[in-house]
């Protein structure tokens, strides 16, 4: 179907879909179930995002056959119980999706080919267990990294939307005539998310944040596969960085620094304290939600527009990298001292 068709059928859709859940008091995010939830809106929002997504995958995906879109499924369906609160544990959580993300990547086959790193790549070569391993850790990583930032609006959809955008411009800069119509579908969607999410209309939820981060998780390692002449692994690292650091990061402070329960929801992670940051000068709740994924998503944006450049330059990546982890830590030290 085509494109100008889609974007105003998900308007439409969204607009419907939220209005029958709000009407029957389903799948509307309670704010009491989690701590982080808060930051964003007070009222009671429906969390649609994952739902639609996925009829959108099943109407409108090409080359997906239905072994992709079972998994799929299913790593939503284990965000949709967290979101209704029947599975409350973060391990089990976390072990299910490992379980889903794991068995895709095998039956699938979907590997991370190359590293740049000559004895590593040896090994993904010569062992398939490797490469499952690496595979389904990344994506397991993108995954909890990607939920993890879903905490104020528009930062995880908007942060999914700028990592497409740059693959997109990666495709013009190299004059590539490579077409996937599924990342000009999967950008709509978003822009339309995007659209109610700004006004805490619409919630991605962890059933929205596991499958949008899987389907990108599985574009981008196609995208380096396909590539491989054009563009450095360390190119996807780089795109993909925030929501890897956020989620390594997280669990180095909870688990060593902190010494709490690793999976424990928290409200310590950087979005929070930029979110505190405004607030206390906004004094509004939506406003400085929305600005939070605004002003983080316009950084990560500049960083991508100037690494597009590099996309083939290994150790030029690896100083963007070094240079977007200096900022984060520096600014996380710096607003943490002040909350």
């Amino acid at each position: 179907m085509n494109n100008l068709v889609v974007f105003p059928l998900y308007l439409i859709l969204f607009y419907l879909i939220g209005l029958v859940l709000k009407n029957r008091n389903y799948l509307l995010d309670k704010t009491k179930i989690s701590k982080h939830k808060t930051f964003v809106s007070k009222k009671q929002v429906p969390i649609s995002g994952g739902i639609l997504f996925y009829t959108l995958i099943i109407l409108f995906f090409n080359g997906f056959d239905i072994t992709d879109k079972i998994f799929l499924f299913f790593i939503l369906f284990v965000g949709l119980l967290s979101d209704t609160n029947i599975l409350s544990s973060a391990l089990k959580r976390f072990i299910l999706q490992s379980v889903v993300i794991i068995s895709y990547v095998y039956t699938q086959e979907i590997y991370i080919l190359e590293t740049r790193i000559d004895f590593f790549d040896k090994l993904l070569e010569s062992s398939q267990l490797i490469k499952i391993v690496f595979t389904s850790f990344c994506i397991i990583t993108l995954v909890n990294g990607t939920n993890f930032i879903d905490g104020t609006n528009v930062l995880a959809s908007g942060y999914v939307f700028n990592v497409l955008l740059g693959l997109t411009l990666f495709l013009l800069n190299f004059e590539s005539t490579y077409e996937d119509q599924n990342i000009q579908t999967f950008i709509y969607f978003l822009v339309v998310f995007l659209i109610f999410n700004i006004f805490s209309m619409a919630y991605l939820g962890d059933g929205g944040s596991y499958l949008i981060s899987f389907i990108l998780g599985i574009i981008c390692i196609n995208f380096s596969n396909i590539f491989v002449n054009l563009m450095s692994p360390y190119f996807i690292v780089f795109l993909l960085w925030y929501p890897a650091l956020e989620n390594l990061f997280s669990i180095i402070r909870r688990g060593f620094l902190e010494k709490k329960y690793v999976n424990s929801a928290d409200n310590l992670h950087l979005h929070h304290l930029i979110f505190k940051f405004l607030k206390s000068y906004l004094k509004k709740d939506q406003i400085s939600s929305t600005l939070t994924g605004i002003l983080i998503n316009t950084i990560i944006l500049i960083f991508i527009l100037f690494g597009i450049y590099f996309a083939n330059d290994t150790k030029m990546l690896l100083l963007l990298i070094i240079l977007k982890t200096a900022i984060y830590f520096y600014t996380y030290i710096s607003l943490k001292k002040l909350y």
